[in-house]
């Protein structure tokens, strides 16, 4: 099938995939908690903000980090 990925992309896939769930739970755990509700869960900085119980400004201060130190610790 055309639509079929190759075994090797697939596993590099796969392999990225565990690096990051394996860095996203290195996080703190307020940063890994907004980073999952805003970028995983798709919730906006103002609802993860009322699941948090925090501000608004503190989720972006939180997602920004996050976002941050998982470039910097995957490469990309």
């Amino acid at each position: 099938m055309a639509d079929e990925v190759p075994p090797d992309e697939a596993a590099a896939s796969r392999q990225r995939l565990r690096q990051l769930v394996a860095a996203v739970g290195g996080l703190p755990p307020q940063m890994q908690r907004a980073f999952r509700l805003h970028k995983l869960e798709g919730l906006s900085h103002a609802q993860t903000a009322d699941v948090m119980g925090i501000s608004v400004k503190s989720v972006e201060k939180h997602v920004s980090a996050a976002v941050k130190a998982l470039t910097a610790k995957l490469g990309g």
